[in-house]
């Protein structure tokens, strides 16, 4: 038996390859890929009957993996909102995910910055920041200055890549964590007590939701953090919107708390290996409406299926992009297989 690797990313524990075998006195050829299933590996093997189907079987095998290892996370996590379709989208998300950043390496890098500039731009504009795409990748990229917007504006947006930086680095999420995040995303504005948690009452301007009073801060910002630690079941993508709902329900710092709240949510959900959940003016709406909602009835399952559709955004896009690079995808596959 012939077996030659055709992808092997260790951070992914994903193996993919061309398998040649005789069976009968003739050459079979099939395109298989080796998952990891908790302490075993699973195999996933289709046939290839001649090359002109590796576009097809290539397709297939994907869609077989992404099922797969939907299964692997119901019985890895405690799914109290998520269905098992939207897990099979999240998988894929996942899997697309990993595909693009191994097959085409410098155009992931730009597709990364992108998808980072788009989040940061409309986690500020959420908050009333004026600065538009184009501008944000501005200050972002080139890191200048934009005629006609103020300061402060500028200084919100580089400071949204200072967490990014700070981020990279981190495991887990933790009290320190935020603080230090706060602190990053407030830093040149000394009036806000950057990193430290208030002391005075704040008010959510137009909301009902009254946050806590300063006093219950500290204890309460310690229940989130034993909320997390102890219901880590949950699948990712329902902790990440669990805790995000929770944090802005307390509203620990005297400003910057959805934005922080923001990058909390989505640290999460880039260490369990999803793409960021672009919040922006075209869903703020709905955000703030359920943010308003939820905080006061607690029932923070609508929130994830809000996450789940600005995911279920991101998804698509990825997938559009193996489809429209199939081609290439193959073309790779058939010169280091040698197939012509």
């Amino acid at each position: 038996m012939l077996k030659q690797p055709f992808l092997n990313i260790s951070w992914v524990n994903i193996y993919m390859f061309i398998t040649k075998r005789v069976i009968a006195g003739k050459q079979r050829f099939y395109l298989e890929e080796t998952i990891s299933q908790s302490s075993k590996r699973l195999k996933i093997s289709v046939a290839i009957n001649d090359n002109s189907e590796l576009l097809t079987k290539f397709t297939e095998l994907k869609n077989k993996v992404i099922l797969e290892l939907a299964k692997e996370t119901i019985k890895k996590y405690k799914l109290q909102t998520l269905n098992f379709s939207e897990v099979i989208e999240l998988e894929k998300l996942k899997y697309n995910y990993k595909l693009f950043k191994y097959f085409f390496p410098e155009s992931f890098i730009q597709f990364d910055k992108d998808e980072f500039i788009r989040f940061a731009q409309g986690s500020a504009s959420v908050e009333g920041n004026t600065l538009s795409l184009q501008q944000a990748t501005q200050v972002i990229e080139k890191e200048v200055g934009v005629t006609g917007k103020s300061l402060f504006e500028i200084k919100e947006i580089q400071n949204l890549k200072l967490t990014k930086e700070f981020l990279q680095n981190k495991k887990e999420v933790s009290e320190k964590v935020i603080k230090k995040i706060h602190r990053l995303i407030m830093d040149g504005f000394s009036t806000k007590t950057p990193g430290e948690y208030r002391t005075s009452p704040v008010y959510i301007l137009g909301s009902t939701h009254k946050p806590l009073i300063a006093e219950k801060v500290p204890a309460e910002m310690k229940k989130l953090m034993k909320f997390y630690q102890t219901n880590k079941q949950l699948h990712p993508v329902e902790l990440a919107s669990y805790i995000h709902i929770y944090f802005e329900s307390i509203h620990p710092f005297l400003d910057g708390n959805g934005r922080t709240g923001r990058e909390i949510m989505n640290f999460i959900l880039q260490k369990n290996k999803y793409c960021r959940a672009i919040i922006n003016l075209d869903n703020r709406e709905t955000y703030i409406a359920l943010l308003e909602r939820l905080q006061e009835s607690k029932e923070y399952y609508k929130f994830t299926k809000f996450v789940y559709s600005c995911l279920l955004e991101r998804s698509k896009a990825l997938e559009q992009v193996i489809i429209d690079n199939q081609k290439e995808i193959i073309n790779q596959l058939r010169k280091k297989l040698k197939i012509q």
